[in-house]
């Protein structure tokens, strides 16, 4: 049998300990120099026979047998058998070793729960740490700080688009007895994603124009809908598609419910509909192959939620955001699994029950 080192790992020293983590599978372990030196004789396909070779005999066959077991259950290294989420890694994902790491090693994050003790002892140590070593302030001023200041009128905020902008708020508690209309849902997905029209760009010919700035035109983002009370359509996950504006039917079986995709946020089961915003990262690598195309696509999400949440309001109901996704929770649901698609945000949208306190 032969090994080889994966491609999708980073290393760091901590506290004095060579610390190996591999990203796809969000697995790490401390190694020993020895076995830190293992590793490194693995960079192509080799066996048991030519790394004892190479490390002149310093460690018995035995010893590499044993250590290269424990390496291949933190899929450190990987065999004929174990490689194929590594060569899809290698073959399909080209912004680098440093947006993988960060992008794959988030995509499960373990929040915290509400009221659980961990969720308890964040809240202390946030109310120590304010004693302690008080927040910086939230805001910035030129007052003091610039020799010319000029300074001006706030607009009026009470009339127009302004209206609607200074009306956005989140909410956490929506009216479970209120549903949504399936106009005023795909209002809000078009305002978001909907696209206006085409224009020829050479070299690359058709490009989608939206309501919301995309790098580069690529035009990355999808949109997936859970809906749980929508006058007259079923429950279950919905595909939007921003160019035939219609939704099709993904799922509408057993599905895990919004606060099970989303950190346990409870309140969020309460909402109409959620709004799941997926990227495609092939839309954008295509043309960036620098991983400066990745921050793009994370700042399109805000700007896609915002004019969603925009709607929303100004169609009379709330969306309260979340970038709190477990990401193999909601692939569960969507029935597919791809490494260069993910969802990165997801927007709770409903009417909000009656003093419903309204948050930032």
């Amino acid at each position: 049998m032969k090994f080889r080192r994966a491609q999708s790992i980073y290393i760091t020293i901590q506290n004095e300990e060579i610390c190996i983590q591999n990203f796809l599978k969000n697995k790490i372990i401390s190694v020993t120099l020895q076995e830190f030196s293992l590793i490194l004789a693995m960079e192509h396909w080799v066996d048991v026979e030519h790394l004892a070779k190479v490390l002149n005999g310093k460690i018995t066959e035995e010893d590499i047998i044993n250590i290269i077991y424990k390496l291949i259950v933190c899929g450190v290294i990987l065999t004929e058998e174990t490689q194929e989420e590594d060569v899809h890694y290698q073959e399909n994902w080209d912004w680098g070793l440093k947006a993988g790491a960060y992008h794959f090693a988030l995509k499960n994050t373990q929040f915290l729960t509400p009221n659980s003790e961990g969720m308890r002892e964040f809240a202390d140590q946030i109310a120590q740490k304010t004693v302690e070593d008080p927040s910086p302030v939230l805001f910035s001023l030129n007052k003091n700080k610039y020799d010319k200041v000029y300074a001006y009128t706030v607009p009026d905020f009470d009339k127009g688009i302004f209206k609607t902008i200074k009306r956005r708020r989140t909410i956490r508690h929506f009216d479970v007895e209120r549903p949504v209309s399936q106009v005023d849902l795909t209002t809000c997905l078009y305002a978001g994603l909907g696209i206006l029209k085409f224009k020829s760009i050479r070299p690359m010919g058709e490009m989608p124009f939206k309501m919301t700035p995309s790098g580069g035109g690529r035009n990355p983002f999808d949109a997936y809908v859970q809906c749980r009370n929508i006058s007259g359509l079923p429950n279950g996950l919905y595909h939007y598609s921003a160019v035939e504006h219609s939704l099709g039917l993904v799922n509408d079986q057993n599905s895990p419910t919004p606060a099970a995709i989303l950190a346990e946020q409870l309140w969020i089961d309460e909402a109409a509909l959620v709004v799941f915003l997926v990227a495609n990262f092939d839309r954008t690598m295509w043309k960036y192959a620098h991983p400066v195309g990745y921050k793009a696509i994370m700042i399109e999400a805000g700007h896609i939620a915002q004019n969603i949440i925009l709607a929303a309001n100004e169609l009379g109901f709330y969306g309260s955001p979340t970038a709190a996704v477990t990401s193999s929770r909601f692939e569960e649901m969507m029935q597919e699994k791809n490494m260069n698609k993910s969802c990165v945000y997801a927007i709770a949208l409903g009417y909000a029950l009656e003093n419903a306190e309204e948050l930032v």
